[in-house]
Protein backbone atom coordinates (compact mmCIF):
# COMPACT_ATOMS: atom_id res chain seq x y z
CA UNK A 1 0.00 0.00 0.00
CA UNK A 2 2.81 2.41 0.86
CA UNK A 3 4.54 1.60 -2.43
CA UNK A 4 1.29 2.31 -4.28
CA UNK A 5 1.08 5.76 -2.74
CA UNK A 6 4.61 6.56 -3.87
CA UNK A 7 3.98 5.24 -7.39
CA UNK A 8 1.13 7.71 -7.84
CA UNK A 9 3.57 10.60 -7.43
CA UNK A 10 4.99 10.13 -10.93
CA UNK A 11 2.24 12.10 -12.67
CA UNK A 12 2.72 15.03 -10.28
CA UNK A 13 6.46 15.11 -11.04
CA UNK A 14 5.67 15.11 -14.76
CA UNK A 15 3.27 18.03 -14.23
CA UNK A 16 6.18 20.04 -12.82
CA UNK A 17 8.59 19.07 -15.57
CA UNK A 18 6.08 19.71 -18.35
CA UNK A 19 4.68 23.01 -17.02
CA UNK A 20 4.22 25.55 -19.80
CA UNK A 21 5.10 28.66 -17.78
CA UNK A 22 6.33 29.81 -14.36
CA UNK A 23 2.82 30.09 -12.89
CA UNK A 24 1.91 26.55 -13.96
CA UNK A 25 5.24 25.28 -12.64
CA UNK A 26 4.67 26.96 -9.28
CA UNK A 27 1.19 25.43 -8.99
CA UNK A 28 2.57 22.01 -9.92
CA UNK A 29 5.34 22.30 -7.31
CA UNK A 30 2.75 23.28 -4.70
CA UNK A 31 0.63 20.26 -5.64
CA UNK A 32 3.63 17.92 -5.50
CA UNK A 33 4.73 19.22 -2.09
CA UNK A 34 1.16 18.79 -0.82
CA UNK A 35 1.05 15.25 -2.19
CA UNK A 36 4.31 14.38 -0.40
CA UNK A 37 2.95 15.84 2.85
CA UNK A 38 -0.30 13.88 2.55
CA UNK A 39 1.59 10.69 1.73
CA UNK A 40 3.60 11.20 4.91
CA UNK A 41 0.40 11.49 6.93
CA UNK A 42 -1.03 8.38 5.25
CA UNK A 43 2.11 6.40 6.09
CA UNK A 44 1.94 7.68 9.68
CA UNK A 45 -1.61 6.39 9.97
CA UNK A 46 -0.86 3.05 8.31
CA UNK A 47 1.96 2.52 10.81
CA UNK A 48 -0.08 3.80 13.76
CA UNK A 49 2.20 6.79 14.35
CA UNK A 50 1.18 10.34 15.26
CA UNK A 51 0.65 12.60 12.23
CA UNK A 52 3.92 14.27 11.27
CA UNK A 53 6.16 11.43 12.45
CA UNK A 54 7.32 10.62 8.92
CA UNK A 55 9.15 13.62 7.52
CA UNK A 56 8.62 14.55 3.89
CA UNK A 57 10.09 17.05 1.48
CA UNK A 58 9.22 20.71 1.99
CA UNK A 59 8.18 22.93 -0.89
CA UNK A 60 11.70 24.38 -1.06
CA UNK A 61 13.18 20.89 -1.21
CA UNK A 62 10.75 19.86 -3.95
CA UNK A 63 11.66 22.98 -5.93
CA UNK A 64 15.37 22.21 -5.56
CA UNK A 65 14.76 18.58 -6.56
CA UNK A 66 13.11 19.56 -9.84
CA UNK A 67 15.67 22.23 -10.64
CA UNK A 68 13.74 25.24 -9.37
Amino acid sequence: MIYGLAARTNSAVLDVLEASDDAARSRAIDALATRFRLHGIAVDRILGLPDGSVTTLTRAQVEAMVGG
